[in-house]
């Protein structure tokens, strides 16, 4: 073969091998470019992802925070004999905070059954059972108030006293060592006794030295509407109050209740009237529970 034509050989052969590296490389930079655009997509999403949590968590908590209210319970003046009804107060048993049962406006010298086995009932549902005894404005012998307290934890093993009648601003001062020894009784008898106190008024602040609770507004719901309050309430926190109201129509019912929110933790209101106006149950019952 003569040299040109070797030359011309060797050129061929070049191009064909120059050709050939240049046109994978070519689909390579194309694979590379889609790949970048990929990871650029991907990175996009990434940071869209991120803003969607940050502004999600920050709203949704911000809104759960302010939005969210202490709920209100029931505090029941159960002064009803046992009976078809308290099945009914078993069945909403997780909105009762406590429940006053009241055979004898006290606990009587003798076990009724039906009280007995109506207070099992109530208990083993989860509610709080607490015994009623009055006081009459501190007037009552302490002796017999004391009795009734004993009485209470022996014929129904109660965890709790519902002291009613008690003094209100005009002789709490006065009355103040007075119901403070009767609320030390009934922790001697039950040292996890629960001691709930019943001016149905405003009274003296000290009173929260020995009574768990404070019903301080006890009216008919007409008259309960301007119900302030004494101007230590909100020194408190409201589980240390209660409210009941009667003589509510299915409106009242539910203006005391909203009117009631953090400001007492228990509230009871019925349509019943006086002269007893906790021998029924709320015609409302059912709404009255959901307004809760």
């Amino acid at each position: 073969m003569t040299t040109g034509r070797r030359i011309a050989l060797f050129l061929f052969l070049a191009l064909g091998l120059l050709t050939a590296a240049c046109e994978p490389a070519d689909d390579d930079d194309a694979a590379n470019d889609d790949d970048a655009a990929d990871d650029d997509d991907s990175a996009d999403d990434d940071d869209s992802v991120d803003e969607d949590d940050s502004a999600d968590d920050d709203d949704s908590v911000d809104d759960d925070d302010s939005a969210w209210v202490e709920p209100l319970f029931l505090g029941i003046p159960g002064y009803l004999y046992p009976g078809a009804d308290w099945p009914t107060f078993e069945a909403a048993a997780p909105s009762i905070g406590w429940f006053v049962a009241n055979p004898a406006s006290g606990p009587g010298v003798a076990v009724d059954l039906n009280y007995s086995s109506g207070i099992d009932a109530l208990r083993a549902a989860g509610i709080e059972v607490i015994g009623y005894v009055s006081t009459s404005w501190g007037a009552r012998d302490a002796a017999a108030v004391d009795a009734d307290v004993q009485a209470w934890r022996d014929l129904y093993g109660v965890h709790g006293i519902f002291f009613d009648e008690v003094a209100g601003t005009d002789t709490c001062l006065a009355q103040h060592d007075w119901y403070e020894a009767r609320a030390d009784v009934a922790r001697e008898v039950d040292p996890a006794a629960l001691r709930v106190m019943n001016p149905g008024t405003d009274t003296c602040e000290e009173y929260l030295d020995f009574a768990e609770v404070l019903v301080l507004n006890e009216q008919a719901a007409a008259d309960a509407a301007s119900w302030v309050g004494p101007s230590w309430l909100t020194d408190h926190p409201p589980d240390r109050f209660a409210r009941m109201a009667h003589d509510a129509d299915a409106a009242q019912m539910e203006a005391f209740v909203d009117a009631s929110r953090g400001r007492v933790r228990y509230v009871f209101v019925t349509d019943d009237v006086l002269p007893n106006p906790w021998d029924a149950m709320p015609t409302y019952w059912n709404d009255l529970i959901d307004r809760l």
